[in-house]
């Protein structure tokens, strides 16, 4: 059987403010999404993706996407609203 699970509208709104803070930070810190593809070891696809909110990002994409800003993976996450009510 293929099951397929659809996100509800909090997770939408989380993986949408995850991707906006990565593309916030990258751009703060004068990043190209080429260049953070690279540094990141990821297509350059799925860093537009994740920073447009279409791609649900695991930890473990995000741990790589803060090795390729060269900042502590708190600092990606520190400023996402958890006030929210997306559990």
């Amino acid at each position: 059987m293929n099951y397929k699970i659809e996100a509800t509208n909090e997770q939408k709104q989380l993986t949408q403010e995850l991707g906006l803070q990565i593309a916030k930070i990258r751009h703060d810190l004068g990043i190209s999404r080429e260049t953070l593809a690279s540094k990141s070891k990821m297509h350059l696809q799925l860093i537009y993706d994740i920073e447009s909110g279409r791609k649900n990002a695991s930890i473990y994409m995000i741990a790589r996407i803060a090795r390729g800003l060269d900042l502590p993976l708190s600092d990606i996450l520190k400023d996402i609203d958890l006030k929210t009510n997306w559990m």
